[in-house]
């Protein structure tokens, strides 16, 4: 058994766990972040479900803490092979006083001290989560040929300009997704993070962003050598 904790957002909550069983199908995955709540009791669509007040938009340090709270509180804790964390990171990892690199380390002290024995793996998306739709744009837009260029071109003038922490804001200095999102409006596709985030990230493959960000490829390597007898625990 895997225990999650996604970023507070529709995207991550509702394609995250597809994304992981790219990987490994034969895993019992279960999240602790972030909570929902239900409208009525007939819900049956994924929009039907919202993400608790406590954990809409919980991301980062803030992020690590929560999952750390509720690893404390769940009754696997003990038991666990893995926990995963998925976080749209908004550019934190490009923070030069590395504020977000030290709550990882306090972190993963926090989780050894409960379960010594348990991995901890981290799927981290730098700059935004859209970034890894842009890796595996060929297959999400159907080798849409002019919609790909764009994005490629959008990519080199990202990197140069817009791929930077801005500490005012805890956040990217040109918010990545919303750039994203303008250019596929000319292309006349409409792209929210709630509506279709989730489904472009059911249809990402994970060996496909692994093969661009070496960070990713470490993450998808120690989930996919959890022998049997780990996640049997």
């Amino acid at each position: 058994m895997i225990l999650c904790g996604y970023t507070g957002g529709y995207t991550e909550l509702g394609g995250g766990e597809s994304f992981l069983q790219k990987i490994r199908n034969d895993v019992d995955y279960k999240r602790l972040t972030p909570a929902v709540q239900k409208k009525g009791p007939k819900f049956k669509r994924e929009k039907d479900i919202l993400i608790a007040d406590m954990d809409s938009g919980i991301t980062g340090i803030a992020l690590l803490e929560r999952i750390s709270e509720r690893f404390r509180q769940n009754e696997y804790r003990n038991n666990a092979a893995a926990i995963i964390v998925m976080d749209d990171t908004d550019c934190k990892l490009r923070d030069k006083q590395r504020k977000y690199e030290k709550a990882v380390k306090d972190f993963e002290s926090r989780i050894k001290e409960i379960n010594p024995e348990i991995q901890i793996i981290f799927f981290l998306a730098d700059p935004e989560i859209e970034m890894w739709f842009y890796y595996d744009s060929a297959n999400i837009f159907n080798n849409n040929v002019m919609l790909i260029k764009e994005l490629n071109k959008f990519y080199t003038d990202y990197k140069k300009s817009g791929w930077k922490y801005n500490s005012s804001k805890d956040s990217c200095l040109q918010k990545y997704s919303k750039l994203f999102a303008k250019i596929l409006e000319k292309h006349e596709i409409s792209y929210y993070k709630k509506n279709n985030g989730s489904d472009y990230l059911r249809k990402t493959f994970p060996a496909v962003i692994a093969n661009q960000d070496n960070e990713i490829g470490k993450a998808v390597a120690i989930l996919k050598e959890l022998t049997p007898l780990q996640l049997m625990r």
